[in-house]
């Protein structure tokens, strides 16, 4: 059945999320609110990688990149540890970006507020929550809130020099989320920077929308973190510690990132298709998916075929949801 708009994920609390936003913004409006309803659920999220892949009348063909960043602005290299030391996780947890993704892509390619996107994620969780808080606090101020107490204090003494980490305030708020454009081959859009291992547990919610917006957002949850019971969340541990005599990752640089969404172009020759997969293989999916559409196959027939995906296409006639997932 076609309608206004669309959205599939593969969790059901960002389903829930984009679903409801879809009816009162856009594709875009409707995946940001379904990446925070999903770190909402879940305490990994919020601070672990993300990246949306955006296209639309006015858009071009987009990927805002929420990569971890590697820690250590303004400070002095540390002397480093070497081989046999016991090396503390604090070392190992980089600097979020997902909420600076998600300000850029209200900003650019969003209709709502960010107020409105927060709200299903807000109401998830009870008011006395600490992620609750700090969800909150990103609402209200935006990601720079970050690098501002009583969130900067946590991250900085929970990772900080005293901790065996490298992160400093500079590094809270340096986060930037650039829309830089897609990787087109052969008739799919991806993620400029994708590595083929994941990290993490992979999942997707995509959105589409009958002004012609598509939209879809990979996101991860956590295989192991450091816990920050006073925020609520859980840090992933994905930063380089930095070795005696080996040359450090410079601070700030992006750090490798695994993908499971995609674009696809159909005989229309634009990009009406968003998909996105999770589980084993979830990053071969993708593009796998992308060649089957490209050479023919119906997207239903495509994502049946593949497994544990979920995709929207919107037409001339109306916008369509396909969930194929556990």
């Amino acid at each position: 059945m076609s309608s206004k708009f669309a959205a599939a994920a593969t969790q059901p609390a960002a389903l829930a999320a984009a679903s409801e936003l879809a009816l009162r913004g856009n594709a875009v409006d409707a995946v940001c609110a379904g990446v925070l309803a999903a770190a909402a659920e879940d305490p990994s999220v919020l601070f672990g990688p993300l990246h949306v892949l955006v296209t639309g009348p006015g858009f071009g063909v987009r990927c805002i990149d929420g990569r971890l960043r590697q820690p250590g602005l303004g400070a002095p290299r540390p002397r480093g540890f070497v081989e046999k030391d016991e090396i503390p996780d604090a070392a190992r947890v980089a600097i979020p970006a997902l909420p600076a993704a998600v300000a850029t892509a209200l900003s650019m390619f969003g209709t709502v507020t960010a107020k409105r996107a927060f709200a299903s994620a807000l109401d998830a969780l009870e008011r006395k929550h600490p992620r609750r808080a700090l969800l909150e606090a990103l609402a209200r101020e935006g990601p720079s809130v970050l690098a501002k107490d009583p969130f900067a204090d946590a991250l900085t003494t929970a990772f900080g020099r005293l901790a065996g980490g490298v992160m400093t305030a500079d590094d809270l708020r340096a986060p930037r989320a650039p829309a830089e454009p897609c990787a087109i081959e052969n008739g799919g859009a991806f993620a400029p920077f994708a590595e083929d291992v994941a990290h993490g547990e992979l999942h997707a919610v995509c959105a589409a929308d009958r002004r012609g917006g598509v939209a879809v957002a990979c996101y991860e949850i956590a295989r192991e973190g450091f816990a920050i019971e006073s925020l609520g969340v859980i840090a992933p541990l994905r930063a380089e510690p930095v070795m005696r005599g080996v040359r450090r990752i410079e601070p700030g640089a992006p750090l490798p990132c695994a993908s499971s969404v995609c674009l696809v172009a159909t005989d229309t020759d634009q990009f009406d298709i968003a998909a996105g997969f999770t589980g084993d293989g979830a990053t071969k999916r993708a593009r796998e998916l992308a060649a089957a559409v490209v050479r023919g196959t119906a997207l239903e027939a495509a994502l049946k075929s593949l497994g544990s995906g979920v995709g929207v296409l919107e037409t001339d006639r109306g916008v369509r949801a396909y969930s194929l997932t556990p």
